[in-house]
């Protein structure tokens, strides 16, 4: 905790905007009156990191800010006079009469599409405060508005500077400082880009840090020689280790602490894996590359053409642009030409895309859909080009399941891909950069070129723990559809009413996203019944 002298505290990590950063432990005289002054609205402009401050103004308001990378969890209640915030929801029965339980509603409209619901959570009563926003009471009166926002840095395209140098600048930076906060390091590394990128930060950091490398079975699920390729560059330490069936039980409710049911099945095996870990030596903090696809503006799509369209660019950069596009896509120019031609000039053609409404309750889902309160980051200022509007729906989907562990008892979940310097710098990179030489995340990778190994700068594929999850289906189905057929979501109505136990099972093998979509419910499942057994 940093004090704020008598007027408040800051609760999480504070860097100066610096370069490099430093971790901020006291506040200087004029550093508090600053804050006052602006009733908080300078700790986003003079720092960053991962925290939330609770600040009295000049009259006598009460401010709660949240850093805009969302790093510490914020939820709130309120309970008569008084108003409760947590980073887990818990315990919150100790302190007060609150006793949260499922919103069916809003629990619908979050396995719809979890990014979209905005500060609304799956518990009754509780509420999220976003990233970047602030939270105002005064005498039981209760307000929300936003400090920050990804429109703000959004520049014309035709006054963007070059940001390639300070790009790896900021990306080592920010790395480096969070690193500087702990001891002992797990990073999750599978030589993507992403992971990769962190290792690098993390070399320059004065923390001890392994390397983790989850096996899962056939060729997409072993990226030892991708991460490989790092580790032996920079020297690392590292372990490999399998995914294991035993650790796995679809019935176990996983993250339960939270608001929302964001666990998967598959990283029940990725945290008994770090309890493993920590026996050999303990763990302070788990970093990760997630959030990387999303902050880098990973687009497979027209959409940077009909950036390029609507700014009237040269036919020169607009061809260069629809070859990049091909290459990324294996879509052919013409038709993507014609596809951009289309969007670009119609309407209304640049809404955001939906969720997955398979397997939910028509009825329920449509009433939630039409109460829910999106994330005010999907509201585009008008003539807002449609790449960026893409880019903050990604940046947005970035914010949810931060934590891996409740604070108290697991070691802190880091993403410094999320932190609000990087968060700023990419928002005014345009979309066609990021598809540059027909590759994606081509800012990133470019600004990377000398610091990270060749072969992971034009790495094309991407593993991941899909075959895991085939394994977790095949052997454990009949199980998911018991907990479907009969469990909570199917009380609360969440369910479909016209699904049949058959509806609920798809051959082990098949090649169909329906088992990934059960596993997710089956988890969803699991986590309201510890609400509603409470």
């Amino acid at each position: 905790m940093i004090r704020i002298d008598e007027f408040g505290v800051i609760i999480g990590h504070l860097f100066t905007r610096s370069l490099p950063s430093a971790r901020v432990v006291r506040l200087t005289h004029e550093q508090v009156g600053r804050i006052r002054k602006t009733s908080g609205a300078s700790l986003l402009q003079d720092f960053w990191g991962g925290y939330v401050a609770a600040v009295r103004s000049q009259d006598g308001e009460i401010l709660v800010i949240r850093d805009p990378s969302g790093a510490m969890p914020v939820f709130w209640t309120i309970d008569g006079a008084r108003l409760l915030l947590m980073s887990e929801i818990g315990d919150a029965h100790l302190v007060s009469e609150v006793s949260p339980s499922v919103d069916p509603a809003r629990l619908a409209a979050f396995l719809w599409a979890p990014h979209l619901i905005g500060a609304q959570t799956c518990l009754t009563g509780v509420r999220e405060l976003l990233g970047g926003q602030k939270l105002s009471w005064r005498n039981g009166d209760c307000r929300t508005s936003e400090v920050w926002s990804p429109w703000d840095y959004v520049v014309p395209e035709r006054q963007r500077p070059s940001h390639i140098a300070e790009l790896q600048t900021t990306l080592l930076d920010c790395v480096r400082a969070w690193g500087d906060c702990f001891s002992s390091i797990v990073l999750g590394l599978s030589g993507g880009l992403d992971s990769s990128i962190v290792a690098a930060g993390l070399r320059h950091s004065s923390a001890f840090f392994r390397c983790l490398t989850m096996i899962g079975p056939g060729a997409d699920g072993d990226e030892r020689h991708y991460a490989g390729i790092v580790t032996g560059t920079y020297g690392l330490n590292v372990a490999h280790k399998n995914y294991r069936l035993e650790d796995i039980d679809p019935a176990r409710g996983f993250l339960t602490y939270l608001p929302w049911p964001t666990g998967t099945l598959f990283a029940q095996g990725i945290a008994a894996t770090h309890q493993r870990l920590a026996q050999e030596k303990p763990i302070d903090a788990i970093f990760t590359g997630n959030g990387g696809d999303m902050i880098f503006c990973s687009m497979h799509s027209v959409t940077p053409l009909v950036d390029l369209l609507r700014a009237r660019a040269k036919p020169s950069a607009l061809w260069r642009t629809a070859i990049d596009i091909a290459d990324i896509t294996g879509a052919d120019v013409f038709t993507i030409f014609r596809k951009a031609v289309a969007r670009a000039f119609k309407p209304g053609a640049h809404a955001l895309p939906g969720g997955d409404k398979s397997f939910l309750d028509p009825e329920l889902l449509a009433r939630a859909l039409d109460k829910a309160e999106p994330h005010p980051w999907l509201r585009s200022p008008a003539g807002t080009m449609p790449g960026r509007t893409a880019h903050a729906a990604m940046i947005t989907r970035s914010q949810i399941g931060h934590e891996f562990y409740p604070r108290a008892t697991g070691p802190v979940s880091v993403e410094p891909l999320l932190s609000q310097p990087i968060l700023e710098l990419c928002l005014r990179i345009p979309s066609w950069d990021w598809i540059s030489g027909g590759i994606d995340r081509s800012a990133a990778r470019r600004a990377f070129q000398g610091e990270l190994p060749v072969a992971i700068l034009e790495r094309r594929s991407k593993g991941g723990p899909g075959g895991f999850m085939q394994q977790i289906y095949q052997q454990k189905f009949e199980q998911i559809r018991d907990i479907l057929a009969d469990g909570v979501l199917q009380r609360l109505g969440i369910l479909d009413p016209k699904l049949v136990p058959s509806d609920l099972m798809v051959t082990p093998g098949t090649a169909s996203s329906v088992p990934a979509r059960l596993m997710m419910l089956a988890a969803a499942d699991s986590w309201a019944r510890t609400w509603t057994s409470r």
